[in-house]
């Protein structure tokens, strides 16, 4: 009878050692899947960290495009309406005249008039033309050349 209870408590401590050992490798085996995760989270929270400093710059960049636009904006605002201003301007003058009666009625004064500003039109794209040519070939002169 003292043979079974040895037997017993023999199989009993086999089983608690088994369970024990078993417990023991488990928590092993998690702690290793835990340390890889925890691995992987660090690396991914460096990648996070530098898409926030990037996104982070890119917002200051974006800011400061938007300020750069809003001043532009604002200026071509008031040159459009410094325009829209000479636009009633002369609408207000051209309405005070009758130009069908001074096609008809004076056809030598407005040919006159069409072609002293065509040709001062065309003065002025020559000059600017030539103004542009003249600084074009300045630019690619170089400095060190004398006659």
């Amino acid at each position: 009878m003292m043979g079974y209870i040895y037997l017993a408590i023999a199989a009993a401590a086999i089983t608690f050692g088994g369970s024990m050992y078993w417990q023991y490798s488990s928590t092993i085996s998690e702690n290793k899947e835990l340390t890889v995760l925890i691995e992987n989270e660090r690396a991914s929270n460096k990648v996070l960290a530098s898409e926030v400093m990037q996104a982070k710059a890119d917002r200051i960049q974006l800011e400061e495009n938007y300020d750069d636009n809003a001043r532009e904006l604002n200026s071509l605002l008031l040159k459009f309406a410094a325009l829209e201003k000479e636009k009633q301007q002369l609408e207000n003058l051209y309405a005070k005249h009758d130009f069908n009666y001074l096609f008809q009625e004076k056809p030598g004064l407005i040919l006159t008039r069409a072609n002293r500003a065509s040709e001062l039109v065309f003065v002025n794209f020559a000059n600017s033309i030539n103004r542009d040519i003249a600084a074009t070939e300045e630019n690619h002169l170089p400095a060190s050349t004398t006659d």
